[in-house]
């Protein structure tokens, strides 16, 4: 089962529009994560951020679903298939099948016993998904000082592009990754409130909350004054934390001679 996303076909709703306004606000007159140690300004951000995101769930990749009931058997079967092609795999000798493995989500199951040592697969550089490889359209952005400070930035971008394009190379993949994940980015008030008891957990919680959100922001605007391939609706919030998160939970360091800091998803090693 490819996805299928449901875009607006007319100008951004009144209403998310006037609340990405009031969060653009809320969030100016921020100088740093730590005004966030403001309960008062923390609430306000999580709850305008929470309201813009359920105003755009109708052009949202992540829906109403979670990957235990939407990733189908069709689905991860065409992954497989996919991945057995590009690690060439003779048809039939593979040695592990990918399976819903209930709450803990997808998961690859040996089909017979593995002898310590024996190699289970062997990931080619063809099938890695990389910050290093924006699309034309967003190549420019590679010298753009957000991303070139913060690689995952790209990573995220690169990950939105392949899931907002149905004839991707990487649609079987992207099709398999979790559309709902527990992250800062998706927090409560009452999830950042249980963690005010550790000081250290508390503060990544709010800076990597408020980085995202400024990440957003100052994307948004930029894709805004510039063509792009990203229609104004589909570079919601609510697309871009899901990209972000699937880039936070999933990436790895993969350096190359041309770009030392490159990171990159690794199907099926994740």
């Amino acid at each position: 089962m490819l996805l299928h996303f449901k875009l607006y076909m007319h100008e951004p709703n009144g209403v998310a529009a006037a609340t990405l306004r009031e969060l653009t606000a809320v969030l100016g007159v921020c100088t740093s994560w730590k005004d966030l140690n403001d309960v008062t300004v923390l609430n306000k951000l999580v709850a305008l951020s929470g309201t813009l995101r359920s105003l755009e769930r109708c052009s949202s990749i992540v829906g109403d679903d979670d990957v235990a009931t939407s990733t189908s058997a069709a689905t991860l079967a065409a992954f497989q298939a996919w991945l057995e092609e590009g690690m060439q795999v003779p048809v039939g000798q593979g040695k592990f099948n990918v399976e819903q493995m209930g709450d803990h989500g997808n998961g690859l199951r040996a089909r017979v016993d593995l002898p310590q040592g024996v190699s289970i697969m062997s990931i080619p550089a063809t099938l890695l998904l990389t910050s290093s490889s924006l699309p034309r359209a967003l190549a420019h952005l590679r010298q753009d000082p957000l991303c070139r400070q913060f690689p995952t930035v790209s990573l995220a971008l690169r990950v939105l592009h392949e899931a907002l394009t149905p004839s991707s190379f990487f649609a079987p993949y992207v099709a398999v990754l979790p559309r709902q994940m527990h992250l800062p980015l998706q927090y409560t008030v009452a999830d950042f409130a249980a963690l005010a008891s550790s000081a250290s957990a508390y503060a990544s919680a709010i800076q990597l909350f408020y980085n995202a959100l400024r990440q957003y922001l100052y994307l948004h605007r930029h894709f805004h004054q510039q063509p792009t391939i990203f229609r104004h609706e589909s570079f919601s919030l609510t697309n871009y934390f899901w990209a972000l998160s699937v880039a936070l939970t999933r990436q790895n360091n993969v350096p190359t001679p041309d770009d030392p800091s490159a990171l990159a998803l690794i199907p099926g090693w994740d």
